[in-house]
C-alpha cells in the first residue's frame, strides 16, 4: 500500500510541476487531534495558503489515537497531535510545547480560594474528553495516584461542548490552555491554579516512515516550523 501511494502522490507532484514548476500547486491532507484541529492548525493554514492560493487543504480532526491511526494507514499527508506516538512506522517530532488548565464556571467556589490544591478538586465531579483523546491522557497521568476519587459528572468529545456544560454546572474540566486564551469569556469562566499539579505537555508532528513526502508537504511542515520560531 505504502509504494502504491507513493506512486499516486508522485504523479500528481509530477502533474502539478507540470502546470507551474515556480509555484506550488495541489492537495494536502492534515490529520489534527481536537484540540490543534479546532484552535492551532487554521491560523497556520490560512497564513500558508494567502502565500500559496492554488493549494488546496483537507484538514481531519479526531482524537489522537484515531489520527495516529490515520497517519499508519496513510489517510494522511502530515499529522498534528497533543499526546504521545509509540508507532513503529511514524516518525513523531516535537512540535510546539502547550499546558493544560483546569477550568470551571467563574461562580465556582473553588475561585474563592487563595491556594486550590489537588484535594480540593476532588470533591467537584469533572467533565472529561474521551479515552484516546491528547487531553485525556495527559489528564489520566498527572492525577494518577487520586484516580479512584475521580468523581466523573459526564464524557464529551468536544471541548466547546465541554465549556457548555462546566457553565452551567460545578463540574471541573481540563481543557489546553490555547482555548483559555483565544476562546475564553472572563464573565463565563475561570482557570485554577492548583498547586502541585504539572498539566504540561507537547504537541507532535507525525510523518509516515515510508511514505513519500512530496515537495509539498515539506513545505508546509517548514513553513509552520520556521512560523514558531518566529514567534
Amino acid at each position: 500500500l505504502a509504494k502504491a501511494v507513493q506512486i499516486l502522490d508522485k504523479v500528481d507532484e509530477f502533474e502539478s510541476f507540470a502546470i507551474n514548476e515556480k509555484s506550488l500547486i495541489g492537495k494536502i491532507t492534515i490529520g489534527a487531534s481536537t484540540t490543534i484541529a479546532n484552535y492551532v492548525l487554521p491560523k497556520y493554514i490560512a497564513k500558508f495558503k494567502k502565500i500559496h492560493p492554488s493549494v488546496n487543504f483537507e484538514l481531519i480532526c479526531n482524537n489522537s489515537k484515531e489520527i495516529i491511526h490515520d497517519i499508519e494507514t496513510l489517510s494522511c499527508d502530515v499529522a498534528f497531535i497533543e499526546g504521545e506516538c509509540h508507532s513503529d512506522v511514524i516518525d513523531a517530532t516535537l512540535w510546539k510545547k502547550d499546558n493544560l488548565k483546569i477550568v470551571c464556571n467563574a461562580k465556582h467556589p473553588l475561585c474563592k480560594k487563595d491556594t486550590v490544591t489537588i484535594k480540593d478538586t476532588l470533591k467537584y465531579e469533572w467533565v472529561t474528553r474521551e479515552r484516546g483523546s491528547g487531553t485525556f491522557d495527559i489528564f489520566l497521568k498527572a492525577l494518577e495516584s487520586h484516580i479512584p476519587d475521580i468523581k466523573k459528572a459526564i464524557t464529551l468529545n468536544s471541548s466547546e461542548a465541554i465549556k457548555q456544560y462546566i457553565a452551567n454546572s460545578d463540574s471541573l474540566a481540563c481543557l489546553s490552555e490555547v482555548i483559555t486564551t483565544q476562546a475564553w469569556n472572563l464573565d463565563k469562566y475561570s482557570s485554577l491554579d492548583v498547586k502541585g499539579l504539572d498539566l504540561s505537555r507537547n504537541f507532535y508532528k507525525l510523518l509516515h516512515n515510508k511514505k513519500y513526502h512530496t515537495h509539498l508537504t515539506q513545505a508546509f511542515c517548514d513553513f509552520i516550523e520556521s512560523d514558531i520560531q518566529s514567534i
